[in-house]
């Protein structure tokens, strides 16, 4: 539970957070959903106007591509699993207070996978 000075101002913090960013998402869906628009006339596809929650992806990464000329294959290059792993669970580790071991030669679904087991720190 939060107390104290921080917990009175969070219902007022976030309001403004809501103010300042429910603009941006408004504008941000617009474009998307013209994106959709397009790509259903240029399909023959009937568009009903409507954008689903599973549309988001699919046309983020559309619109990422388009407008940042950027691809996501290339930019998975320098982020190698090898290393992006071990640093997220090594932040998971701090941020949840739990420890994670690799298993050595374990049964998983894909030679590439490695497992671990979840142990939690005890707590003093």
């Amino acid at each position: 539970m939060i107390y104290g000075p921080s917990f009175l101002i969070l219902p007022q913090f976030l309001d403004d957070l809501e103010q300042k960013l429910l603009p941006v998402g408004i504008k941000d869906r617009e474009t998307l959903l013209a994106m959709k628009k397009k790509e259903h006339e240029a399909k023959g596809i009937p568009f009903d106007g409507k954008f689903y929650i599973w549309d988001y992806r699919y046309y983020d990464r559309k619109y990422i591509e388009e407008s940042l000329n950027l691809d996501d294959m290339v930019v998975k290059e320098y982020f190698p699993v090898s290393v992006v792993v071990p640093t997220i669970l090594n932040i998971y580790q701090k941020l949840l207070s739990v420890r994670f071991e690799e298993i050595k030669n374990p049964s998983t679904w894909h030679p590439g996978s490695y497992a671990t087991p979840l142990t939690p720190f005890q707590v003093c």
